[in-house]
């Protein structure tokens, strides 16, 4: 395995030096093979209270001599080291909703402070940038990147489009600069960008072979994030301290690949709106993608029938304000479809949706707002990701790259065919079939990088089955919290799923709306962080109910102890 390039390596030594993070110190291994990985932390920059670090990790676990990569992380350190409990590791989930460069710090720093304060200060908050994330040459493996710059970007996709044309004469239906598609798509469209995504994976790995970088990409997956992860719990709390951690929707599979690869570390596990492990990595993704959408979009229909009502409380939205603005709306469903979907239409494209401006009318209420086509234009530019998102950075890896394609499907357990003309049929069929299917969402539509695993040939070098047996269970218990049906809870898990997929759990169902962040309502905050901190859980069934008005109203006289376990830190 190559080492970093002597630039590469002295860009990650200077921007350590910069942000006060650390370099890694010796290591040891234990009887399994996992390595303990001595560490070093500072604050981020001068006066805060986050720190931040980086820790050498092998690139293969199981074979350390292949190289070693690069794992950074951020801190918000316990109040008091002498009074310290030990570690929550934190994974928000938002894999593909902004850049895959963006630093651990950031969203610590947003989101940490509330849960530090409930948990009184006594345990360290960390969050780290996953493998196949991250800025190239700092954390290692990084981002995968396919183009020099947008240009590069542009150039290819013109050039493969007209080359996938049956006449090469006819002009592209999608804008050369901003590769926009300029009108509603038919299926023939549909097929044709298909066999230019298929062209674009085999041309970035044929550039990431020539960057060096291709030799990495069996190296990412979950399975070696949480070996990365238990390797900084062995740094930060010991090699037999439990450990605990909060994930939200995504973000949970980090907890069920914890609990099925080291059951006896498993700590206490919030599993927030979790996703369901066996559809995550055993099904096709092109249906994941067609169940997904499908339930992205009658979330969004089920906000529209509420906000029909008078009553305010039966017109919410994920984490948004009591009767939401389009601004806030028209945000969301950006996010959504940055998420979802391959494409992405001009404006004049969403001006003809019709069932769009149903929906805008029944979520502005304002007569005098509704009316005003000039509103609802710019209400199409936002969400076409003109007025929130602006221009993509022309050098962003995110942009640039297949996202979180090279993870995803790494993970996967079925094996790459590209010669199986069944499976290419199946697939086509269904991004025909979906092309028009949520009109709330996208005029037309297609999968985002991350459900196309029959075009990407790499799987990474350890993969987990869930339906397979558990030989072990794991040592304390889990709180699972699943919420009311909302547009990023795919696929959802069903409280029945739930109790089968997590038999001891303390299953919590139809909660309010979480966010797919982390700052939820006070309730759902306070409920997280008495398990987190005492291992306890409500005798109510409903706690949160009422949302904020029931916090004050929990008595910690009528929480339960949820596990014994004398290892409990």
């Amino acid at each position: 395995m190559p080492s970093l390039p002597k630039c590469q390596l002295l860009g990650f030594l200077v921007g350590v030096l910069l942000a006060g993070g650390a370099i890694a110190a010796d290591t040891a291994s234990d009887d399994a093979g996992q390595t303990f990985r001595a560490y070093d932390a500072r604050p981020c920059r001068e006066g805060s209270i986050i720190e931040c670090g980086e820790v050498r990790v092998p690139l293969d676990w199981h074979h350390p001599s292949t190289g070693d990569g690069s794992v950074v992380f951020a801190r918000y350190p316990a109040t008091n080291p002498d009074t310290r409990k030990g570690t929550v590791f934190l994974h928000s989930g938002v894999w593909s909703f902004f850049s895959s460069v963006r630093a651990p710090q950031i969203d610590l720093n947003r989101q940490a402070h509330a849960l530090h304060q409930r948990l009184n200060g006594e345990y360290d908050l960390v969050m780290w940038t996953p493998r196949g994330r991250g800025t190239p040459g700092i954390s290692v493996p990084g981002t995968l990147s396919c183009f020099e710059d947008s240009i590069d970007m542009s150039t290819f996709y013109w050039d493969m489009g007209i080359r996938e044309l049956d006449n090469p004469e006819a002009p592209l239906s999608w804008d050369e600069d901003t590769l926009e598609w300029t009108h509603k798509q038919t299926a023939d469209e549909a097929l044709m960008f298909h066999r230019v995504q298929e062209r674009t994976v085999i041309s970035c790995l044929e550039n990431a072979e020539y960057q060096e970088q291709a030799d990495m990409l069996k190296y990412m997956g979950t399975a070696a994030t949480v070996r990365d992860m238990v390797a900084m719990a062995d740094a930060f709390d010991g090699p037999d301290a439990p450990i605990h951690f909060w994930g939200i929707q995504p973000g949970s599979l980090i907890g069920s690949y914890l609990q099925k690869m080291f059951p006896e570390r498993a700590g206490r596990l919030v599993m927030d709106d979790p996703v369901d492990p066996i559809t995550y990595n055993e099904v096709q993704g092109y249906l994941r993608w067609q169940s997904d959408i499908a339930t992205a979009n009658t979330s969004v229909a089920i906000l529209e029938e509420s906000c029909t009502s008078d009553k305010l409380a039966d017109c919410a939205y994920p984490s948004g304000p009591p009767r939401p603005d389009m601004a806030f709306v028209a945000m969301s469903i950006n996010l959504l479809r940055r998420d979802l979907m391959g494409w992405i239409n001009q404006p004049v494209v969403e001006l003809q949706n019709s069932r769009n401006r149903q929906f805008y009318d029944s979520i502005q209420k304002e007569p005098s707002v509704t009316q005003n086509w000039k509103t609802f234009e710019e209400y199409a530019k936002v969400i076409a990701g003109h007025s929130f998102w602006g221009a993509r950075p022309v050098m962003d890896p995110d942009a640039l790259g297949l996202r979180d394609m090279p993870i995803i499907c790494g993970d996967a357990l079925y094996e790459h065919d590209p010669d199986n003309k069944t499976l290419r049929a199946d697939a086509e069929a269904v991004l025909k079939g979906s092309l028009h299917s949520v009109p709330l969402l996208m005029s037309s539509a297609f999968p985002s990088w991350r459900f196309l695993c029959h075009l990407w040939p790499i799987r990474a070098v350890e993969r987990v089955s869930f339906s397979a047996p558990q030989d072990q269970t794991p040592v304390q218990e889990t709180l699972v919290l699943l919420r009311k049906p909302d547009p990023w809870n795919y696929p959802r898990v069903s409280d029945a799923d739930a109790r089968r997929l997590w038999p001891d759990a303390h299953v919590f169902a139809d909660l309010e709306f979480g966010q797919y962040m982390f700052d939820h309502n006070n309730c759902n905050l306070d409920l997280i962080a008495s398990f987190l901190a005492n291992g306890t859980v409500p005798e109510d069934g409903s706690p949160c109910a009422n949302g904020d008005e029931r916090r004050h109203q929990a008595s910690h006289a009528l929480h339960r102890k949820a596990h014994k376990s004398p290892r409990v830190l």
